[in-house]
């Protein structure tokens, strides 16, 4: 989603579980770049994202990236003061693009926290039960606390994205945005290598193309008809 908005976007790792992106783009990230404690306090201290742009790394696609350690020990703090201080964040920000990975959104945890603040959430799930299932038993939490979320099922699997979005509104009791994405695993490693191009809702890789659906849906509203 980061690099479907190209270099406007901020890429803020968010989920307690631990950060991934030190490990995916590891050989163009320097993990000693600001991280997202320092972030925040440049924050607190109303000095905002300016005293630290310049220091962090970007992804091969140009967005900026802020990391967090990839174990839950080291993680689990600076995601908290984010819970608590993502207000001040978003003022610091106004104006431009963020997204959050949050990891897996739980009752009680720091990620349904944070989905209750933002905009809107995108939850990715597979056309699989194990995955719909979870989604299914989540759903009423979501619906009542998450001001607004689309779900993205991502590739091929037993269940068709049609019969997905039926089963999400009876179980929800009202319509719910469900749209289709390929699982492009080698337009992802292109993306990870840098060797992707970008273009808005054409050209580039499918996972651009699609990641920019998305965001456009998000960004319009209400949803086009296909989603619903």
């Amino acid at each position: 989603m980061a690099l479907a908005m190209y270099q406007s976007a901020l890429l803020v790792e968010a989920d307690s579980d631990g950060g991934v992106l030190g490990s995916r783009y590891g050989e163009w990230l320097d993990e000693s770049a600001p991280g997202l404690s320092v972030l925040l306090a440049a924050v607190y201290a109303y000095e905002g994202l300016a005293a630290v742009d310049d220091q962090l790394p970007r992804l091969p696609g140009g967005a900026r990236a802020v990391l967090i350690p990839p174990d839950a020990e080291g993680a689990l703090g600076p995601v908290q003061r984010l819970v608590e201080d993502l207000a001040d964040l978003r003022r610091a920000l106004a104006g431009q693009t963020v997204v959050l990975d949050v990891g897996r959104v739980r009752p009680g945890s720091s990620s349904l926290m944070l989905a209750q603040q933002a905009d809107a959430l995108i939850a990715v799930v597979k056309p699989e039960i194990e995955s719909l299932d979870c989604l299914m038993a989540r759903l009423p939490v979501l619906i009542e606390q998450v001001p607004r979320f689309v779900v993205v099922v991502r590739g091929q699997g037993p269940y068709a994205v049609p019969d997905i979005r039926a089963a999400l509104a009876q179980r929800a009791r009202t319509r719910i945005a469900v749209i289709g994405v390929p699982d492009d695993a080698r337009g992802v490693q292109a993306l990870i290598r840098g060797k992707a191009g970008w273009s808005w809702m054409g050209g580039g890789s499918a996972s651009l193309r699609h990641s920019a659906g998305v965001l456009a849906m998000l960004l319009n509203k209400p949803a086009p008809e296909a989603a619903w």
